[in-house]
């Protein structure tokens, strides 16, 4: 008996006791090493077949910087140098990458050096947005909502959100007139009963 409870003991103070960190991992000791960052990470050394070896492209990923450090990669000193992660970001951008292009509209839209460009801001959003990003797409019909970069357009921002949340079939858009049709009408009922509650004050 006195064995079993001298092994439950053992255990307890086992599973209360901190893991032992693994060999080259370093532990969070300021709070800006939880600060999100885009973080350039270095190229990965690949193999093509038994004696061809190259090295991957670098890529911008947004991570913590603890884990930035963690996988070798770079990043800014400044989490708000822009300047930086813009430069980090459009290469990545123009090869292709929806995710990438966003970030460079986000950039543009916060501003670089203090100076915000909406108008670029949307066309990086529509080229991330058209190649199926939804943060890109929902980003843009902000854009739309706002007229900010781009003429003001309530039709526009609608069909961007719509297409972000995934309503693009012809059976939401005849439930989206019907609604609107309703809207429409009781509106106009509205306005009827407040006329006639107008005449029967008179």
């Amino acid at each position: 008996m006195s064995v079993r409870r001298s092994t439950v003991v053992a255990l307890a103070l086992l599973a209360a006791s901190p893991l032992p960190v693994a060999a080259g991992e370093r532990e969070v000791r300021h709070p800006e090493d939880l600060f999100v960052v885009d973080c350039l990470l270095p190229a990965k050394v690949r193999s093509l077949g038994r004696h061809t070896r190259f090295a991957a492209p670098r890529r911008v990923v947004r991570m913590s910087a603890h884990e930035c450090g963690l996988r070798g990669g770079e990043h800014a000193a400044d989490p708000s140098d822009l300047a930086w992660a813009l430069q980090a970001w459009t290469a990545q951008a123009e090869a292709g990458d929806a995710e990438a292009m966003n970030n460079v509209g986000e950039i543009w839209e916060q501003g670089v050096r203090g100076q915000a460009d909406a108008a670029l801001a949307a066309q990086w959003y529509r080229r991330a947005a058209e190649a199926g990003s939804r943060r890109a797409q929902t980003n843009l019909g902000a854009l739309y909502e706002q007229g900010l970069g781009v003429e003001r357009d309530e039709h526009a921002a609608l069909a961007w959100y719509r297409r972000a949340a995934g309503l693009t079939g012809e059976a939401d858009l005849d439930a989206q007139r019907e609604i609107e049709a309703l809207q429409t009408e009781l509106a106009a009922s509205r306005a009827e009963a407040e006329a006639a509650r107008a005449e029967l004050l008179r």
